[in-house]
């Protein structure tokens, strides 16, 4: 089970919330062998109070708590997927691998392989650190009308 958001939270008190939130889901689920996990957006990685989210989602959950990195909201944050996954040895264990150009016309509206992401070294990241197990492919452009 991945939680897909939290919402906008405005303290880093609030995201130590959502950490223990997931913790105690965590722990509800692991008798039954199933786990949790966490779906980034741009929000977790732009800072609160100095601090991004991800990271204290990364510090403050139990290492069974996957952290799912959805690889072009990290880019649009400004932020380095590759950094994150070898920070963050065993946490990513599946992948959000949805494109993202920096070019405002664009935007997400690009196929795989045509925007920002360095899939080389983004792929080559957790054979380092951990394994993906599951990268998820999603191409979902805006239709005009």
């Amino acid at each position: 089970m991945v939680l897909a958001s939290a919402g906008k939270k405005s303290s880093l008190d609030e995201w130590k919330t959502v950490a223990n939130q997931l913790n105690i889901v965590a722990e509800n689920l692991e008798p039954a062998g199933l786990k949790t996990g966490y779906h980034n957006h741009q929000l977790e990685f732009t800072p609160v109070g100095g601090q991004r989210p991800m990271e204290i989602l990364a510090k403050l959950t139990k290492p069974s708590v996957m952290l799912q990195l959805d690889v072009g909201t990290c880019l649009e944050a400004g932020s380095d997927p590759v950094a994150w996954i070898r920070a963050n040895p065993g946490r990513i264990r599946s992948i959000h691998c949805k494109n993202w150009s920096p070019e405002t016309s664009k935007g997400y509206k690009v196929l795989f392989g045509e925007g920002a992401a360095d899939w080389k070294n983004i792929f080559a990241a957790p054979l380092q650190t951990t394994s993906i197990r599951l990268p998820v492919v999603k191409w979902a452009p805006q239709i005009q009308h």
